[in-house]
């Protein structure tokens, strides 16, 4: 299986739907609106609300929510689907650039270090 490349036509659709999705819930930042915008995409049955309360990233939850949580510890976002007879847990640490030349940037290792510390203290 090979990776998708993007081209700058696949990468300037998706920033225009994080733009129009930003303006229409009122999220100045499109690296904020990104968050939200990805994860109603993969769970289109849940509302908004559901997607606001599934998001822990702090600058997120400061800024658009108003609300003052914890350190993230590099986790963006939890949601916990339970409809199923064994629930599933997903756990999301987002990345956005707004510069098409930066989309094949590789995943910071430290925020790999993030997300194990955080699975380990988890369990």
């Amino acid at each position: 299986m090979t990776a998708k490349t993007y081209n700058l036509s696949d990468f300037s659709l998706i920033k225009s739907s994080i733009s129009e999705f930003a303006d229409s819930v009122n999220i100045s930042e499109l690296s904020l609106a990104f968050m939200p915008y990805y994860l109603m995409q993969l769970f289109n049955d849940l509302q908004l609300d559901e997607i606001y309360d599934c998001i822990t990233d702090t600058q997120f939850t400061s800024s658009v929510v108003n609300a003052v949580r914890g350190h993230d510890a590099g986790v963006d976002a939890i949601y916990i689907d339970d409809e199923e007879k064994r629930p599933t847990i997903h756990i999301f640490s987002f990345k956005y650039t707004d510069k098409f030349e930066k989309i094949n940037n590789n995943f910071p290792s430290s925020e790999l270090t993030n997300l194990k510390m955080f699975i380990t203290e988890l369990m």
